[in-house]
């Protein structure tokens, strides 16, 4: 005797529907190691690449530890590689993945893009090149590894705030203004002894800057000078403020009110 559902047939159509599923999912997985498998064989040198080599994946080998991730480093980057859906497109009928030319030049520039990422963020002698890069033949695709070592990171030696005249910035602040300067620079002021990057400089000379003018100090400059011991690895940092005179309001007019009165406007 049949029960109402497998008269229905439900429980069958269940079964076929998860079976057909994790076929499918299996042969995805199947495709994509398979393609992997093969793309590690032909490793061939590479003055082998042509006008037609695409790139297939893009790694960083760190020697002696990594300060920067993966997809930080491959941001500062031009050359691009296939995504997941560009990988899973290559099985699929009908589809084309977006392809990824390589470019020798551009590598090379990406090399000099990663070295100046790296000086600019403290570490002045990183070694950067990409031998260990391997070449598919059979597909003609290349695998960038670039193999980076950072080297000793410039250290942050003397840090302050002085004026013109080389004295303390301190000196330059009228009366009560000077502890509400005090408070900000000790809040903003970097840590000898940490590793220095002119990102943290701009930082701080745009903070500086914003607190001048937002106290009145409307024609306030500041600049900043690092004087970089490549010798040594350290830095010494120096901001210049300029104040200028303290802006002041003397009248507010106002124009074009009807039926609201001058001093409330001011008021508010």
């Amino acid at each position: 005797m049949q029960t109402a559902s497998n008269v229905n047939g439900l429980p069958h159509r269940k079964s076929d529907v998860l079976r057909v599923l994790r076929s499918g999912l299996l042969l995805i997985f199947l495709c994509l190691v398979g393609l992997r498998a093969s793309e590690s064989l032909g490793q061939a040198p590479l003055y082998f690449v042509d006008k037609t080599t695409t790139v297939r994946k893009i790694s960083f080998k760190f020697i002696g530890g990594s300060t920067f991730e993966s997809d930080v480093l491959k941001n500062q980057i031009a050359t691009t590689e296939p995504s997941f859906f560009d990988k899973v497109k290559r099985i699929v009928p009908f589809v084309s993945p977006r392809k990824h030319p390589f470019d020798p030049v551009t590598l090379q520039q990406d090399v000099v893009r990663l070295r100046r990422y790296y000086s600019s963020h403290g570490f002045l002698y990183a070694d950067i090149d990409y031998p260990a890069s391997q070449l598919d033949t059979t597909n003609n695709r290349i695998h960038v590894i670039f193999s980076i070592e950072e080297g000793p990171p410039l250290i942050l030696q003397d840090f302050g705030f002085y004026d013109g005249d080389g004295n303390y910035a301190l000196n330059v602040f009228p009366g009560a203004f000077r502890e509400r300067w005090v408070s900000f620079r000790d809040r903003i002021s970097l840590q000898l002894g940490q590793r220095y990057t002119d990102a943290e400089r701009v930082r701080i000379q745009d903070r500086v800057i914003n607190f001048m003018t937002d106290n009145g100090f409307a024609f306030a400059r500041v600049d900043a000078n690092a004087l970089v011991d490549s010798t040594a690895n350290t830095a010494d940092v120096r901001f210049i403020i300029e104040p200028g005179p303290r802006g002041r309001f003397t009248e507010i007019l106002v124009e074009g009110n009807n039926s609201v009165t001058d001093r409330v406007l001011t008021r508010e």
